[in-house]
Parts: structure tokens; C-alpha cells; sequence
């Protein structure tokens, strides 16, 4: 009879650690740059106006909106 705690097993769990330590290192990262786009965005009206235009296409009454999207061919 085997042992649970057999050389495959630690592996696949030093590998899961490995790429969990990871997610954990990009999501802590990512973030706080969500959380400086946030600060920005509530501070400066410009920027939200900007990021509203081009996240959204938003306009202002006396503006024409074209959208053009590229082809990836």
C-alpha cells in the first residue's frame, strides 16, 4: 500500500502553490492599479470624462460619434 504523501502528490501540490503564489502576486498587483485608476477617476473630472468617452463612447450633445474597429485579418 502506497502513502498518501507519495513523490507525484508533492508535485502537483508544489506546483498548484507555485501558480496560486502567482495569481495571488498579479491580482495583488492588478489590484492596485485598479485602485489609482479609481482614486484618479473620482478626483479628476477629466479623467472620468475621458475614460467614460472612451470606455463607453459617451458624447457630448454637440459632437458626431464614429466607432471604427480594426480587423484582425
Amino acid at each position: 500500500m502506497f502513502h498518501d504523501l507519495d513523490a507525484i502528490f508533492v508535485f502537483r501540490m508544489r506546483s498548484e502553490l507555485h501558480q496560486t503564489q502567482n495569481q495571488i502576486e498579479y491580482f495583488t498587483q492588478r489590484n492596485g492599479e485598479i485602485r489609482a485608476e479609481l482614486s484618479e477617476l473620482t478626483g479628476n473630472k477629466q479623467a472620468l470624462e475621458k475614460f467614460a468617452r472612451e470606455h463607453y463612447f459617451m458624447k457630448r450633445d454637440n459632437e458626431d460619434l464614429y466607432v471604427f474597429f480594426a480587423s484582425e485579418e
